[in-house]
């Protein structure tokens, strides 16, 4: 049976990426669980990507590629935490349905939420969608690039 490595490498991006932004303020999700997620995907990515199949198959490239987006995103969003720190003293409230940080039912009231706040959250989900779509977009100059 064939695997589809493409469709695996967006969906471990994508998914461990959302997984990321839901459970950023869990108490459970440390900076160190995080940054440890995050290297191992980095770690297996970068292996993958210099392994013979990744210079052969397009597809097993573009999935060693997309292991490599969770660190991207983390690093994103930590910097977006720490600039929330600087100009309100927090980090920003997910503003985004089904998050535990905000009123979100029809016509809730969420007046400690921020510019900054609606901004950062719509920009870490527009990246963890943009993000593979890159990757698919160079996969042509990354391939040239490893041979």
């Amino acid at each position: 049976m064939e695997k589809n490595f493409l469709i695996i490498g967006i969906a471990i991006s994508v998914g461990v990426n959302f997984f990321l932004l839901y459970n950023r303020k869990k108490q459970w999700a440390t900076d160190r669980l995080r940054w440890t997620i995050c290297g191992l995907l980095l770690i297996v990515g970068l292996f993958f990507i210099t392994s013979s199949k990744a210079k052969t198959d397009y597809e097993f490239m573009v999935f060693s590629c997309c292991l490599i987006t969770p660190i991207i995103y983390n690093s994103i969003d930590r910097l977006f935490k720490k600039l929330c720190k600087q100009f309100y003293g927090r980090d920003f409230y997910l503003w985004l349905r089904y998050s535990s940080e905000i009123d979100d039912r029809l016509f809730g009231k969420n007046p400690h939420v921020k510019g900054l706040d609606i901004l950062f959250s719509i920009s870490l989900v527009f990246l963890i969608i943009v993000l593979p779509v890159i990757v698919l977009l160079l996969k042509q100059v990354i391939v040239k690039e490893i041979l």
